[in-house]
């Protein structure tokens, strides 16, 4: 019997190219075209759930709101305060129907409110793209359900930096950053709003593929236990 992996607000296919190159039967799923091409379930991944049996559910909250990057138009006071609200809430009515659907779960935010707007608390791991072979900084929270943290697989040593300047004091920088920390993602142009938001979500291909590895692996032994799986 070969395993199925749903991957909720995936546009990039990474996680489903990772567990279909296990033969894994994985699809992709949004409300937006995938950047990836097929197997994609161009829909709303709530509706696509209920539809079959899903051995692995992995979600990517829309995290507009939620990111602490927003604080200055999200945060208690703020003109779109509301708006983070309403995420928050989203946010616990998803993970609770994914939990209905599926024995093994991850949900995926880079470092934000979830763990003091809503009751999922704080997630299970933080990573970083530089453990899974990235020059890269994106600390981004997993909250896992049945399934086993993530081992790094690649260390990458980031390059030190003095800063602020002149104060003698080293900090540790990434290839996507600048100096002082900043992602060097350049701002949207005109009509092409969105566009910075959307390579930001990406996921990293050694994240994915150390999760379809890890957890992949994971739940195929206990299939093989029940009797589910070769």
């Amino acid at each position: 019997m070969t395993l199925s992996a749903l991957i909720c607000g995936e546009r990039s296919g990474a996680f489903r190219d990772a567990f279909r190159a296990r033969g894994w039967n994985a699809y992709s799923c949004d409300l937006d075209p995938s950047d990836a091409g097929a197997p994609h379930m161009l829909m709303d991944w709530r509706q696509a759930i209920p539809l079959r049996r899903w051995d692995v559910i992995i979600i990517h909250f829309v995290c507009t709101a939620l990111s602490v990057s927003g604080n200055h138009v999200y945060a208690y006071g703020k003109p779109k305060h509301h708006e983070r609200i309403a995420q928050a809430s989203s946010v616990e009515q998803d993970w609770r129907l994914v939990l209905d659907h599926c024995s093994h779960a991850v949900a995926e935010n880079p470092v934000g409110v979830i763990p003091t707007m809503t009751s999922l608390g704080r997630p299970s791991q933080v990573v970083q793209p530089w453990q899974f072979g990235h020059d890269a900084s994106k600390a981004t929270g997993l909250w896992l359900h049945n399934l086993p943290r993530l081992k790094p697989t690649d260390y990458i040593e980031g390059r030190q930096v003095e800063w602020p300047r002149g104060s003698g004091e080293y900090v540790v920088r990434w290839a996507n950053q600048t100096d002082s920390g900043q992602n060097r993602l350049t701002p949207d142009r005109a009509g092409e709003e969105g566009k910075r938001a959307k390579e930001r979500a990406k996921t990293y291909a050694g994240i994915a593929a150390a999760g379809a590895a890890q957890w992949g692996a994971f739940v195929e032994q206990l299939a093989r236990q029940q009797g589910r799986a070769a």
